[in-house]
């Protein structure tokens, strides 16, 4: 199975690079974001953002112009979602989720650093380019989160996940979560390592004993619930009040007005 690739204003001298999935101009807002938290840690690295093709040619100007100096977009064939979107409730997350996969293809890294588009920096992360893959924060459930992890761009990797999508085994919520912790839980030539949970800090860890500690060292604040700085005033649910956080979410806020004022003024 072959998939289309097109680099766009990337810097193939890079080996080690930062990676996100964009689907659409939904999420731009947040893209633009994780884009200027990142060069506000004063990273080494570009960040690399995977698009879809519903992703219009206005957001991504606003991407190149947001003044981060450090995003490049990289077009990606969208993979076919295997499952039945007719008889579960699918989100738009989980069928587009898959396309994360594209990260293992892009061989001219030595390793990346995968961040959902709904997460943002606080502190420098370069170290975990230091890590070996795969490395993610534990989430509820006993798997690891694959909102952040460590991943080395290979090839037969690649092609291995490929062939099981095809296959459509293993992912029993269908979602790319699931699929890749399977994979590399059964795989014999790499194994599951763990981050500390400063790395993919989450609302829902509260229950957690060391939540103080989290707290207090998070280097990466992921926004996984539905409630989000961009969306939650429009988007009641249930879970509403736990996953609000006033002082993450004006932060946030803060920075994006940044963002926008220097978007404007470049046109």
């Amino acid at each position: 199975m072959a998939f289309n690739i097109t680099y766009i204003s990337i810097n193939q001298s890079k080996t080690y690079g930062y990676i996100s999935l964009l689907s659409d101009d939904e999420m731009l807002d947040a893209a633009l974001i994780l884009g200027a938290s990142l060069r506000n840690t004063l990273t080494s690295y570009p960040l690399n953002i995977l698009t879809l093709s519903d992703v219009s040619m206005n957001a991504r100007k606003q991407l190149l112009n947001s003044n981060s100096g450090i995003i490049s977009l990289i077009d990606v064939k969208q993979l076919e979602y295997r499952f039945n979107t007719l008889s579960m409730n699918t989100s738009r997350n989980i069928v587009c989720g898959f396309n994360k996969l594209h990260l293992w293809n892009l061989v001219n890294y030595t390793k990346l650093i995968y961040l959902d588009i709904d997460t943002m920096v606080v502190q420098n992360i370069d170290d975990l380019f230091e890590k070996p893959e795969l490395n993610a924060a534990l989430d509820i459930g006993g798997v690891v989160n694959t909102g952040v992890f460590v991943a080395q761009s290979l090839l037969k990797t690649f092609n291995d996940m490929m062939l099981l999508y095809k296959m459509s085994s293993s992912s029993y919520n269908r979602d790319d979560q699931r699929f890749i912790n399977w994979y590399f839980t059964n795989s014999s030539n790499s194994k599951i390592h763990y981050l500390p949970l400063e790395y993919n800090r989450i609302s829902w860890h509260k229950d957690y004993q060391i939540w103080d500690e989290v707290q207090a060292q998070a280097k990466i604040i992921h926004f996984a619930g539905k409630s989000k700085p961009w969306s939650f005033f429009y988007m009641p649910h249930r879970n509403w009040e736990r996953n609000i956080e006033g002082q993450l979410f004006y932060k946030w806020k803060q920075m994006f007005e940044i963002v926008q004022k220097t978007i404007k003024q470049k046109g």
